[in-house]
């Protein structure tokens, strides 16, 4: 499972257990319990006041300049060329992808690891090969952003944003809170990743505290109850998966629902 939160000024490997943060002040409404429900505490959903009925929860929030399509679901996982295209020709452009900084080329590149950046897939390549760039909405799973890099990895993307139109599109995911303040400060929206409670090996009321002061260092502009992106995780476009899918969106929360289906669920 996947939490995070993002604040903002004027985003087919194999997946493992990840999550994000969580908000720090009480949703005022919840999800209905689904098949894939993932058994909880009692501490952390009297904060929460809803359960968990996916393996894979995003929380996001952004400011009004971030815009969001109207339809609620994403392309997981839209890492390559024709990938990206497949995600503007099904899912209306709306889409997740990986990207490496590489400071000896001082470049982005697609990809989920490091080692991917000897491809030669560019982030401005990729876009380039898009037939509608400026058209689509973007989750950008920066795997490496350290504070070090982070002033380079700012002006690279910023660049990027601008010169395809996408800067109120696009959102920086990353686990590095004091580097994301740093995209924040230029102009970025931002997500940030913390690790999920149920595989951290600390405690909830821990866990909690840690996840506030990321949420404090950052100070995102608001807090995840609003716009809630969810990675809702079977790849098998079943019947009963899709009726799942649609519960989710069909929150009035929910702005995003991340898939892997080859096309998004239809009612």
């Amino acid at each position: 499972m996947r939490v995070v939160s993002s604040g903002d000024h004027e985003g087919d490997e194999a997946k493992s257990p990840r999550s994000r943060q969580l908000p720090t002040s009480e949703p005022s409404s919840g999800f209905p319990a689904g098949r894939r429900s993932v058994s909880t505490r009692g501490s952390l959903f009297s904060i929460l006041n809803f359960q968990f009925s996916i393996l894979f929860l995003l929380l996001v929030s952004c400011r009004p300049a971030c815009q969001y399509p109207d339809d609620k679901f994403w392309a997981h996982g839209a890492t390559g060329v024709g990938l990206g295209r497949n995600a503007e020709e099904l899912f209306g452009g709306r889409m997740e992808v990986d990207i490496n900084y590489s400071d000896y080329r001082d470049s982005l590149f697609l990809g989920h690891d490091l080692c991917d950046t000897a491809k030669g897939l560019t982030l401005d390549a990729w876009l380039d090969s898009l037939r509608h760039p400026a058209d689509n909405w973007y989750w950008l799973d920066l795997k490496n952003l350290t504070p070090a890099n982070a002033p380079r990895v700012a002006h690279r993307l910023c660049c990027a944003a601008r010169r395809h139109g996408i800067l109120s599109r696009a959102m920086v995911e990353s686990q590095n809170d004091t580097a994301l303040r740093t995209l924040r400060d230029s102009g970025l929206h931002v997500i940030l990743w913390v690790d999920n409670p149920w595989w951290s090996g600390v405690s909830e009321e821990q866990w909690l505290e840690n996840t506030r002061r990321q949420v404090q260092r950052l100070h995102p502009d608001a807090f995840p109850r609003e716009n809630i992106h969810i990675w809702d995780t079977p790849r098998d476009d079943n019947d009963t998966n899709c009726a799942h899918s649609l519960m989710i969106a069909a929150h009035p929360a929910v702005k995003v629902v991340l898939v892997d289906y080859s096309s998004p669920p239809e009612p």
